[in-house]
C-alpha cells in the first residue's frame, strides 16, 4: 500500500500501522486516548481504518450503538483538529450489522467508504488458496492475492476521491 500511494504521490510516504484489535473486543471502553498518543498526535494526511473482524457479533441496536459510539471517539481523536482523508473499509468477510455502523459513522466523518466485502466471494483471494496451513483460522484469512485486492480497492476509492484515473 505505502509503494503505491508513494507512486500517487511522488514521494515515499511515511506510514504508521497500529494494531487495534483491542479496541475491536472492548470499543466501548477502549482508551484511544492513553493507548494510541502517537497516532492521535501525528499530523496524517491519510488515515485507512481496516476493523470489523475482530469485533464481537453486534446482535442488537445497542450493539450497534456502542460500536458505533466507540467508533465515532476513535474517528474524532484521530481527526483532531487536522483535515486528514479518513478511508474506513468494510469487513472483508461481510457482516450487514458491522458493515452498516463502519459505513454510517465513515459517512459521517466524510470519509470515503469502502466496501470490499465482494472480495470474500472470490475463493482465490484466501489464504488457503495460495498454500497449505494447518490452522484453518489462518486459511480463512486474505492470501497475497486477497491483501493486494482490497489495497486496490482502497486506492482506487481514494483516487477516485481525489479525481485521478487508476492505471
Amino acid at each position: 500500500m505505502a509503494r503505491s500511494l508513494g507512486k500517487t504521490a511522488g514521494a515515499a510516504p511515511a506510514v504508521m500501522i497500529k494494531n487495534i484489535a483491542e479496541f475491536e473486543r472492548q470499543y466501548a471502553t477502549y482508551d484511544a486516548e492513553a493507548k494510541l498518543k502517537d497516532a492521535l498526535t501525528c499530523g496524517a494526511d491519510l488515515i485507512i481504518v481496516a476493523i470489523g473482524e475482530n469485533v464481537p457479533a453486534l446482535k442488537d441496536d445497542a450493539a450497534k450503538l456502542q460500536f458505533g459510539n466507540g467508533l465515532r471517539k476513535l474517528l474524532r481523536g484521530l481527526k483532531a483538529d487536522k483535515s486528514p482523508t479518513i478511508v474506513v473499509r468494510s469487513c472483508f468477510w461481510p457482516n450487514q450489522a458491522k458493515d452498516q455502523v463502519l459505513k454510517q459513522v465513515c459517512q459521517e466523518f466524510g470519509g470515503i467508504y469502502v466496501d470490499i466485502g465482494r472480495l470474500a466471494k472470490d475463493e482465490s483471494n484466501y489464504a488457503r488458496s495460495e498454500r497449505k496451513f494447518e490452522h484453518a483460522g489462518v486459511a480463512a484469512h486474505p492470501g497475497d492475492k486477497g491483501m493486494q485486492a482490497i489495497t486496490n480497492a482502497i486506492l482506487e476509492a481514494i483516487n477516485t476521491h481525489q479525481g485521478k484515473t487508476t492505471k
